[in-house]
């Protein structure tokens, strides 16, 4: 299941960045760098890398689309 989140990750930017959807383009960039750093972590570190990295992916992109809706 993790090794394919970088991959996805990074079609993902490609199509994002086609499209010139930046916000999408760095969430997506973020998830492929989750997914490869869970992917060095070892079969348990994975999930832990995968459960705290993309919390904190979500988290971001909420808080830039809070911050441009406030402005």
């Amino acid at each position: 299941m993790l090794a394919g989140r970088p991959l996805a990750g990074l079609t993902e930017d490609a199509w994002q960045a086609a499209r010139a959807n930046w916000r999408s383009f760095g969430t997506a960039l973020a998830v492929a760098a989750v997914g490869a750093v869970g992917a060095l972590a070892g079969p348990a570190g994975a999930w832990a890398v995968a459960a705290v990295g993309l919390c904190a992916v979500l988290l971001g992109s909420a808080a830039a689309i809070a911050w441009r809706q406030r402005a």
